[in-house]
């Protein structure tokens, strides 16, 4: 509204009701100090479309690392630098691995334990394949997969790290079913390597079950 008119009014409105009522503020207000409606709701459209912008990316960034994890190994690896190998194989390993430990836990274990499993084991497990990927060239990097199935029923297996060239096993990981006298059930988590064998148990750590026998594995 023109400051003339603005003015205008104020006095009128003043004078006609002997300043029983008083002028809106805005019309004594300074309208470059004002901010329109119409300022405002740009204002929040931008706000709203950076918002927007960003999920955006990071949704598009946590698709890419998906697809990436739902690719083969050797896929993965074809596209690695040397110098990230070492940080790939590990995400990529650590991924799978946690997969298929919560594939073979089942509905009805999966409900009770899958809390301390990732606060005791699961950190054990990443350290542990980190150990593997330091001891391990390049060349055998590139060639080390994880199985993707483990054992149902009363089966140990989780999955087992292989040299994909020869086939060969290299470390075997496993939970046991133990249960002492009068102290329940447990699980126990482990790993075997081809260095003794796999005669040794490497133990990752236990989780208590109940008095009472744990269901079958993945049921």
């Amino acid at each position: 509204m023109p400051h003339w008119l603005r003015k205008s009014l104020f006095i009128a409105i003043t004078v006609l009701t002997l300043g029983t009522i008083t002028p809106p503020p805005y019309l004594h207000s300074n309208e470059s100090e004002a901010k329109s409606p119409s300022d405002a709701e740009v204002s929040q459209k931008e706000k709203t479309s950076d918002e927007v912008h960003i999920l955006s990316d990071l949704e598009d960034h946590i698709s890419s690392d998906t697809d990436i994890m739902m690719l083969p190994w050797h896929e993965v690896a074809a596209g690695t630098d040397s110098e990230e190998l070492v940080e790939k194989w590990i995400d990529y390993t650590v991924y799978h691995a946690d997969s298929q430990t919560i594939n073979k836990f089942g509905t009805r274990i999966k409900s009770k334990i899958e809390d301390e499993y990732r606060e005791l084991i699961l950190p054990k497990l990443e350290e542990t394949l980190a150990d593997i990927s330091q001891e391990a060239d390049e060349e055998l990097l590139r060639n080390l997969y994880i199985t993707n199935d483990p054992s149902d029923g009363l089966g140990e297996k989780i999955f087992h790290v292989y040299d994909m060239r020869n086939g060969e096993d290299l470390y075997r990981f496993h939970v046991r079913r133990d249960h002492p006298p009068q102290q329940g059930y447990w699980f126990n988590f482990h790993y075997h390597t081809a260095n003794d064998n796999f005669e040794t148990h490497h133990e990752l750590g236990t989780i208590y079950w109940d008095k009472n026998t744990p269901p079958n594995w993945m049921s």
